[in-house]
């Protein structure tokens, strides 16, 4: 058993013109993790795993979203509790190695909160005072069965097949309180489900004494649908062309899909002498979409109005990467590239309809109408980056003193329209030094991270 506390308050960032520590508002969070554990050895061959694992989060804030700035978003609270268990037994046959059996059940229930306030100028700008909060209650459940079998000694293959479900109610509550007050209970997302079902198998075969191959297949049926809801409905203020260039027609009124997917990929490590190995894989990718991405549709957390779309095609990719690793007894490193290329790319945009005219939902009196966005299938995009780590520990009087570190790129391009999408990761560095006694009974721990400009 173990439980552990937490209590963040607001960090600091930069320095200010005086020299002084930036205070980040809203950043602060506090919550606990509660953990049981427990297994039963029948035999040497056969033991059973169960655990229970409890996630408490209070007043999780946005970084940098303050009334002062106009916007105010944060989780009151994100609890999640989880039931899990694995059944294990192992030398059946010389051939037959292992069979293993997971499951788990999950519930997830959080609140999050925001607040638009912009004080009035009187007598010509009455001001700006909404409040919403959403509570989503997400349940999950899954199964994994997976075997193990051993061909001679040069072949290790797995093989099994994989099961989950995933059940999603939201409760919405908002009010515009300026300059009378408005209730609304308008749902963002229909009571909706997702899962997936999958066979697998995947084969390890050592060509020689310093090479080694990998290949894998996976076939599976992947499920989502929502049913009719209430409270949940289509922008009054869209036209019927407007909803039929947005495919959003019948969206309110319960889907149900089924896609299938073949995915596998192929790679081969080689041991170039005992310290230095070369790795490289190619593999075809498939992600269809999420629930949020086919129903959602209402008022975005940080601005814009998103709306559902529910025929959007699965994303596929083909993903290269190649690296090389070096490993002594006095320091080790990677370097890693790897190129995806998509097809049906899924990516949030701004809307337009039939004629290129952006789609807007109109504003109160006296304010700007709202962007309106969706999630489209992009022709083609490109993902490429490399990542690079190192350590290099030294033995000093009664323990190691080790530093190490690495560093990450990543650029994501729309390769129809010849420029960089949006949101991705920009170039990060972590630098790391570590202290531990011989005996490996204590340690301390310096971490930086310096993250670029995006």
């Amino acid at each position: 058993a173990s439980q552990s506390l937490e209590r963040y308050g607001n960090y600091s960032s930069g320095k200010l013109p005086d020299g002084g520590e930036s205070e980040v508002g809203n950043s602060q969070s506090h919550g606990g993790n509660t953990q049981l554990t427990t297994r039963f050895f029948f035999n040497e061959n056969n033991d059973l795993r169960l655990s229970y694992d409890r996630r408490i989060g209070r007043n999780i804030g946005s970084p940098g979203l303050t009334l002062d700035a106009g916007f105010n978003a944060y989780f009151p609270y994100s609890n999640r509790d989880k039931f899990s268990g694995r059944y294990e037994a192992r030398n059946l046959t010389p051939h037959f190695a292992k069979i293993s059996a997971s499951f788990y059940f999950q519930n997830q229930e959080r609140n999050f909160t925001n607040r638009l306030f912009v004080p009035p100028v009187l007598p010509f700008f009455p001001g700006i005072d909404n409040f919403s909060e959403t509570i989503t209650d997400t349940r999950s459940y899954g199964l994994d069965l997976q075997t193990n079998w051993l061909f001679g000694t040069k072949n290790f293959l797995i093989a099994g097949f994989s099961f989950f479900r995933d059940e999603n109610q939201d409760k919405r509550y908002s009010e515009q309180r300026i300059p009378v007050v408005i209730q609304d209970t308008t749902q963002s997302v229909p009571d909706s489900d997702f899962g997936s079902f999958a066979a697998f198998v995947q084969d390890q075969y050592d060509v020689a004494q310093r090479l080694k191959l990998i290949g894998g297949l996976r076939i599976e049926r992947f499920t989502s649908g929502s049913s009719p809801t209430a409270g949940f409905a289509l922008p009054a203020t869209l036209t019927q062309s407007q909803l039929e260039d947005l495919n959003a027609v019948g969206l309110d009124q319960g889907l149900s899909i089924s896609e299938f997917a073949l995915t596998g990929d192929f790679g081969a490590v080689f041991r170039v002498t005992d310290e230095i190995s070369l790795n490289g894989r190619i593999g075809r990718s498939f992600r269809v979409a999420n629930l949020f991405e086919r129903f959602f549709t209402g008022a975005g957390s940080i601005g814009g109005f998103v709306v559902g779309n529910p025929i959007l095609d699965p994303e596929s990719g083909l993903n290269l990467d190649v690296g090389a690793r070096i490993q002594t007894s006095k320091y080790a490193g990677s370097f890693t590239y790897f190129n995806n290329s998509y097809r049906d790319f899924l990516s949030n945009q701004l809307a337009f309809d039939r004629n290129g005219v952006l789609i807007t939902i109109p504003g109160a009196p006296g304010r700007p109408p709202t962007e309106v966005y969706q999630t489209v299938n992009l022709g083609r995009a490109r993902i490429q980056g490399f990542e690079a780590e190192f350590e290099m520990p030294f033995k000093i009087a009664g323990g190691f003193l080790t530093p190490g570190g690495n560093i990450s790129y990543l650029r994501c391009d729309d390769l129809q329209a010849r420029e960089p999408l949006n949101t991705i990761t920009p170039l990060k560095t972590v630098l790391n030094l570590r202290w531990q006694d011989l005996a490996a009974n204590y340690y301390a721990d310096w971490t930086t991270r310096i993250t670029n400009k995006q």
